[in-house]
Parts: structure tokens; C-alpha cells; sequence
């Protein structure tokens, strides 16, 4: 048995590889619609530094818009929730997309397949909730997302 190959994979589920691309790169296509993209950061009970962008219409007040919360899937990152974004602006929905602990822009750590990464996830919510004042969320998950 090849115990080298099985180690590099149990590696590669742990430790998926962090891509990263800049906001600009990532958010220039969407200059057309009318929205504000904010950087977002929360720190986790960790100490780990989860980031993301914040997606709100400039058309309606984003405290009473529902907010969708992407959560992508394992290996993946923040730019896989930019799928639904045009259909979020024909309900003018906000949006917060987020690299998960481990992936892309977020702190390197590893992944502990579902763990942590809920309470992150509780860490924008009360982010959401109290600095944005959002109250109406919708949670959208993928793979262990």
C-alpha cells in the first residue's frame, strides 16, 4: 500500500490549496450593477482571520434587504458564491461571500470539516446582526459549506 500517496491526500482534504485573487481582480466585472462591495473580516474564537466581500444595493436600505450568505464548498473559495450574484441584484439581496478558514484570502489553518467552520459562520452572522444591522438572512451552503 502506497501510504505516501494516501498521506499527501489526507494532506490536500486538511490543507486545501489557498487561491487568492485581489478584490479588484475579483470584483471589476461587477461595476455595472449597482451595488457597494465592502472588504468584511471577523476573527474567530481562534484567532483566525476569516474574509470575504459584502455585496449591498445601493438601491434599497441594506438593514431591511435579505441577506444571503454563501458558504462554498471544500477546496474551493469565496469567488464560487459570485454565481448567484445576478440573480441577488433582481431582488437587490445582499450578498457576503467569505473564503473559509483555511481557504483563499482567509488565515491558513486547517480544515476541520465542519467544526469551526460553524461557529465562523455564526461569527458573520452576529457581524451581519449587529455592525451592518442586518436582520433577514438567508443561508446558503455547498459541499461541507
Amino acid at each position: 500500500m502506497d501510504f505516501e500517496f494516501i498521506d499527501a491526500q489526507l494532506l490536500e482534504l486538511l490543507y486545501p490549496p489557498q487561491v487568492c485573487e485581489t478584490r479588484t481582480n475579483c470584483c471589476q466585472s461587477f461595476s455595472r450593477y449597482d451595488y457597494k462591495v465592502k472588504d468584511v473580516e471577523v476573527t474567530a474564537h481562534d484567532g483566525i482571520i476569516i474574509r470575504g466581500h459584502l455585496f449591498t444595493s445601493r438601491k434599497v436600505d441594506p438593514k431591511t434587504a435579505i441577506c444571503i450568505i454563501y458558504t462554498h464548498s471544500h477546496g474551493s473559495n469565496k469567488h464560487e458564491g459570485l454565481q448567484i450574484f445576478e440573480a441577488c441584484t433582481m431582488k437587490n439581496y445582499s450578498l457576503l461571500v467569505y473564503d473559509s478558514r483555511g481557504c483563499g484570502a482567509s488565515d491558513k489553518t486547517n480544515v476541520s470539516f465542519g467544526l469551526n467552520e460553524s461557529l465562523d459562520l455564526l461569527y458573520y452572522l452576529f457581524y451581519l446582526t449587529i455592525t451592518e444591522e442586518v436582520v433577514k438572512f438567508v443561508l446558503w451552503g455547498r459541499s461541507i459549506g
